[in-house]
């Protein structure tokens, strides 16, 4: 998953029109617009992509170097991403270069979503019931693989059934405030994950921040470019990119080693769902 995560955001590293659900499609799709590739677009997603790779190896230990504080270090490090939002914002803004080619964020609504009551029309519940069953138990198997991963990250378990009570509860707050279907996704997880989020309490906070986000921060999001978001989630998701487990699972076992190697190809060739 991280990997096909990874690879959708190219497209917008390298600021051109490329889709694609599997592997091949995306690598087909890009290849076949590069002659489309904005350079500026290019320089500034590689740019923050580096120092975003720099920030996380480098300059915890640098800081430390420098005689700053383990807590201070911390900080300055998880902080990196920001300055890489600021910088490029900034860079956008100053140099008009939305008018050369750098695709923005743009226009963000300003303010909080009205609390409304959904619509319980008979024909509209008839049509929803089977799709909203398969949403919603393919959002939990989502929400709970990603939970587990992060969870062997830091030797954790997790309880399914307080995800599902968890998830139940997100969903029926999104459906009086006209949000999507809510689930734990991997992209913004693994984000959050490596901000330093480690208990429950970072979803109340991300909340509360984005609630005050929506209300005073729009406007100064409209020049942030879309490859600088796009080299934070790779930066993330390949965090998570473990080509070891294919070397202890075959000195482990080697039916776990047949099954995680059609496991991956299943998800890189035919989709995560597939996978």
């Amino acid at each position: 998953s991280g990997i096909l995560i990874a690879t959708s955001q190219l497209k917008h590293i390298l600021g051109i029109e490329a889709g694609g659900h599997t592997l091949i499609e995306m690598v087909g799709a890009l290849l076949s617009h590069l002659g489309q590739i904005n350079p500026i677009t290019v320089v500034i997603g590689v740019t923050a992509t580096a120092f975003l790779f720099w920030v996380r190896k480098g300059l915890k230990p640098l800081l430390r170097r420098m005689g700053a504080g383990p807590l201070l270090a911390d900080i300055v490090t998880k902080a990196g991403p920001v300055a890489a939002v600021v910088v490029t914002t900034l860079a956008v803004w100053v140099l008009d270069l939305e008018g050369r080619g750098v695709s923005i964020v743009g226009e963000v609504p300003q303010g909080l979503p009205p609390l409304t009551l959904p619509a319980f029309a008979p024909n509209l519940l008839g049509a929803l019931l089977v799709p909203a069953i398969l949403i919603s138990v393919i959002g939990f198997v989502e929400s709970v693989s990603v939970a587990q991963t992060l969870a062997a990250k830091k030797r954790q378990r997790i309880d399914p059934d307080q995800e599902l009570i968890g998830l139940g509860a997100a969903n029926v707050g999104a459906a009086f405030s006209g949000g999507f279907p809510v689930t734990g996704g991997f992209a913004r997880s693994v984000v959050n994950y490596d901000a330093g989020a480690a208990t429950p309490a970072a979803g109340a906070f991300t909340a509360i921040g984005l609630a005050l986000a929506a209300l005073t921060l729009t406007p100064l999001l409209y020049f942030l470019p879309q490859a600088t978001l796009a080299a934070t989630i790779i930066v993330a998701v390949l965090s998570l990119v473990d080509p070891a487990i294919l070397r202890r699972t075959w000195a482990y076992s080697r039916r776990d080693f047949a099954s995680v190697v059609v496991t991956v190809l299943s998800t890189l060739l035919f989709g995560v769902e597939a996978g």
